[in-house]
């Protein structure tokens, strides 16, 4: 991978990360800020419905930020773009589109089709 490319990645993988920590950040601020005053009960299924909502967009935020931040770390080390089942160069395309991938699109085609089977 040129310096460029790792340049390039290093700005989109930043700032993806910063959107998604300012978007967990104000998730929990309203998820903390409910409204448990109201009394009718149709209301309060509601919230409750919101706020289950909510906790898992936050929670799959989570995840999506934990890669990023792996992708950071191995770009660091100069491992990103990496396949790390098969060691083979990921594709700079890919990367560019996916910065947090892991695998090359063989592996991963591969993996998802052993997923689909089962």
């Amino acid at each position: 991978m040129t310096l460029k490319q790792r340049e390039s990645l290093a700005e989109v993988l930043h700032g993806r990360r910063a959107v998604l920590a300012r978007r967990l950040h104000e998730q929990r601020e309203r998820v903390a800020s409910g409204r448990h005053d109201l009394g009718d009960p149709v209301d309060l299924a509601l919230e409750e419905i919101e706020r289950g909502t909510d906790e898992l967009l936050m929670e799959l935020e989570r995840r999506e930020l934990h890669r990023l931040v792996e992708a950071e770390r191995l770009l660091v080390e100069g491992r990103l773009g990496v396949c790390r089942r098969c060691g083979a160069d990921i594709d700079p395309r890919r990367l560019a589109v996916r910065p947090e991938s892991a695998l090359c699109v063989d592996c991963a085609a591969e993996l998802e089709q052993t997923k689909n089977l089962h």
